[in-house]
């Protein structure tokens, strides 16, 4: 486990993972005819890499549309705030959203794992920046896509990674940011107190509230 205390958000992670990127795309040019290629089967197992049109889709950010907010608040006055930053932010809000989708459609753990490993090889680079900056927006919105790792425990490279990050996140937060954090701190609570399929179930049914209509 890594020092988060005191807390920064990981982002050497999300630079070294987004390299990879660059590689998959590289070796799609070339094994793209091959079937038989030992990289061409790992991608054909990682469809997420590839859909970035579904990936990125506004209509993903529909029940996550709070955290993309910028109403009268003084806690965004001094934020930092263009057209890149707009664009960074909703493109990784569009990415969590699948992951919440996936969920709420029944994706087994293992699958869902999948997608949560898409996240640093695809979240913008700016994002990354903004989390350099420990701009608390884009803290909250970590926090969100931390809190949707929880079900995944049992995936040993995950394990209870999700409830550390989220925890880490609120100790850093300015008070008036932390409204933001109910829900992930309400799923990181979960991974304290239940296991396995009792836990993937909860948060199962935590994420299909976020589609129930109003």
């Amino acid at each position: 486990d890594r020092l988060i205390d005191p807390y920064t958000a990981p982002t050497q992670w999300l630079r070294i993972a987004s390299t990879a990127i660059s590689i998959y795309k590289e070796s799609w040019e070339w094994i793209f005819y091959d079937d038989k290629s030992v990289t061409m089967k790992a991608m054909e197992g990682e469809p997420v890499i590839r859909d970035t049109e579904t990936l990125f889709r506004e209509s993903n950010r529909t029940n996550f549309l709070h955290l993309l907010q910028r109403d009268g608040h003084p806690r965004y006055k001094d934020e930092p705030w263009n057209d890149d930053v707009q664009g960074a932010y909703e493109s990784t809000v569009s990415y969590i959203g699948t992951i919440s989708q996936a969920i709420n459609d029944g994706e087994v753990p293992l699958q869902i794992a999948r997608r949560i490993m898409g996240f640093p090889i695809l979240a913008p680079t700016l994002f990354t920046e903004l989390l350099e900056q420990r701009q608390p927006r884009a803290l909250v919105i970590l926090a969100h896509f931390f809190a949707l790792t929880v079900g995944t425990t049992e995936v040993w490279w995950i394990g209870y990674t999700g409830r550390r990050e989220v925890g880490g996140i609120q100790s850093i937060l300015p008070e008036e940011w932390k409204p933001l954090m109910k829900w992930p701190i309400q799923l990181a609570d979960k991974a304290w107190m239940y296991r396995s399929d009792r836990l993937q179930n909860l948060i199962r049914d935590a994420v299909h509230a976020l589609y129930l209509p109003i």
